[in-house]
């Protein structure tokens, strides 16, 4: 009916279509050449690339720019595309059904090279796997790199080939299309043999992430596998490539080495001077007040001062010269007023220490719970709400 009065649909692009940019693009690449790199899991419609009007000589010319729009026929932004990825889809159960044979070499020679972790040209043995770079590198992004070299360099006839890691890290690092100074080296090294497979060899590949170490039979085997074949000398030892330390593990490194240094000065200084916030403070940590989740300045301030036991109280004072005694000038009685005084034991402030106490026991529940010093109470950021209210209710300032 629709054909014999000659109607016509229009649906809206935006109910269809939705457009997002890439930006870093080099110049030289073409709408079309930017079109057949890109990948997924949305179908990519369209590429078109940003340009500037520019005038030269009198003339104006089209000057591209690195930002290009891709078009998606989709009402929803896909998470990512893929550069140089593969464009069909692949069936996990025809490829498992398909490449029994290639499956099973490839996770033999991934169980013998998972282990490529050594900074020097040496041949791996039980005992010097991992010595250097076992908490400082990435092993499991190294094996997937010998993995895909294992790809690119066997002559087996296999077009399918899938890789399974348990580090989910990795596979995100590799799944994120952006580029950054901070990432791991090998992750782009990865992407580099990756594209290399896909687009000279026409290779296709998979990655598989499966959890590690919770009883999962397939994965017990291999790990055992893994480790008897380190420990066998009748395996052909596989020479470890130079692997250079990245600058995001470096970075980690010298961070670790100077809170080292910091903690063992910390520990020095401590026994002279600051014994006060040491015991309330032991450790380096992230400061109290990073979370953000308080209500003001002057909450700040109050609870900053008490951890540094300085402030407006007698015995403070009295210590640096300001007042001639350190006594209470509260309850009038011949006890120095130092924190604990106020909080636990000056009269002057018996009814609102039962609020205070009352408080605290919600938080503690038993009441021998409740510790039985300033300092210890500031040990717990929960118990800031309650001593800042108190100290408002009593002296009104520290």
């Amino acid at each position: 009916m629709g054909k014999d009065y000659q109607f016509k649909a229009n649906i809206p692009a935006q109910s269809t279509e939705i457009t997002g940019i890439i930006k870093n693009v080099p110049t030289n690449l073409t709408n079309k050449k930017i079109f057949t790199m890109l990948s997924s899991y949305k179908k990519i419609i369209s590429v078109r690339r940003f340009t500037k009007r520019t005038k030269i000589d009198n003339n104006f010319i089209l000057q591209p720019l690195q930002t290009v729009a891709i078009t998606f026929a989709t009402s929803v932004l896909p998470d990512y595309v893929d550069l140089d990825g593969p464009k069909k889809p692949l069936d996990l159960l025809s490829l498992l059904k398909s490449n029994d044979k290639a499956l099973n070499l490839l996770v033999q020679s991934i169980i013998k090279m998972i282990t490529l972790n050594k900074t020097q040209d040496t041949p791996i043995s039980s005992k010097n796997v991992l010595e250097v770079l076992n908490d400082i590198c990435n092993p499991k992004a190294q094996g997937i790199y010998a993995a895909l070299e294992y790809i690119e360099a066997t002559n087996l006839n296999f077009n399918k080939w899938l890789i399974i890691s348990d580090s989910m890290s990795v596979l995100m690092a590799l799944s994120n299309p952006s580029y950054s100074s901070g990432t791991n080296y090998i992750i782009y090294n990865i992407r580099q043999i990756y594209s290399r497979l896909w687009l000279n060899q026409d290779r296709e590949i998979r990655f598989i992430w499966t959890p590690s170490h919770i009883d999962v039979s397939g994965n017990d085997l291999a790990d055992k596998l893994a480790s008897s074949i380190v420990k066998n000398p009748n395996i052909q030892q596989i020479p470890v490539k130079n692997i250079k330390l990245p600058g995001s593990d470096c970075k980690v490194l010298i961070k670790n080495i100077i809170k080292d240094q910091w903690m063992t000065h910390w520990h020095e200084t401590i026994q002279i001077k600051g014994k006060w916030f040491s015991s309330i403070n032991s450790e380096i940590t992230q400061p109290w007040f990073i979370k953000g989740k308080f209500i003001n300045r002057n909450f700040y301030s109050t609870i900053c001062r008490l951890r540094l036991g300085h402030g407006r109280f007698n015995e403070h004072l009295f210590r640096l010269k300001m007042i001639p005694s350190p006594n209470c000038t509260y309850c009038n009685n011949d006890i120095i007023q130092s924190l604990d005084h106020i909080f636990f034991d000056c009269s002057a402030f018996n009814i609102q220490r039962i609020i205070f106490i009352d408080n605290l026991l919600d938080l503690y529940k038993e009441a021998l719970d409740v510790p039985r010093s300033i300092q210890d109470l500031l040990k717990n950021t929960d118990t800031f709400y309650p001593i800042y209210d108190f100290i408002k209710n009593t002296i009104g300032v520290i």
